[in-house]
């Protein structure tokens, strides 16, 4: 009998861990600012670098990274937005395996620039302001001009 009695305390204690893990599930779920459809369309678009480049989020959080020196844009990029944090991921610049993860802190209420910083050596902070909502993919032309363009 005295096992059944163990048995059935412990069952008991696994219940209320469940119910409990599963309360705090909740509430950490409900504070995270997870970001709507309209907020990730509000951010997506072409911004300038200070150091030169061009950052276009698109809408399906891929992205593209353009410099200079670059022959074309990286199109492996990709971004997320959550809560007030803005993450770029770029893998590669041109050839070279670079693995950036640069963060920002973005205000949904105020887009029009933001500091992007990464402890990464291959990665300078720089400060971009949108230029532009459009999302699609140039040629080193024209990335060359809207760089000429905001500097």
């Amino acid at each position: 009998m005295t096992s059944e009695k163990q048995i059935w305390r412990v069952l008991r204690w696994i219940f209320i861990f469940s119910i409990a893990l599963s309360i705090t599930f909740i509430f950490v779920g409900c504070r995270n600012k997870n970001k709507t459809s309209s907020e990730i369309t509000n951010i997506s678009g072409t911004y300038y670098g200070a150091n030169g480049s061009i950052l276009t989020l698109l809408p399906d959080k891929t992205a593209y990274y353009y410099r200079k020196d670059f022959s074309s844009a990286n199109t492996d990029a990709s971004w997320l937005y959550v809560g007030d944090t803005l993450t770029v991921s770029l893998p590669r610049f041109e050839d070279k395996i670079v693995m950036v993860t640069a963060t920002a802190t973005v205000d949904s209420d105020n887009i029009s620039s933001f500091e992007l910083s990464s402890l990464n050596p291959f990665w300078e902070n720089e400060t971009y302001k949108r230029i532009s909502s459009d999302t699609k993919q140039h040629t080193k032309a024209e990335y060359d001009e809207m760089i000429n363009k905001n500097q």
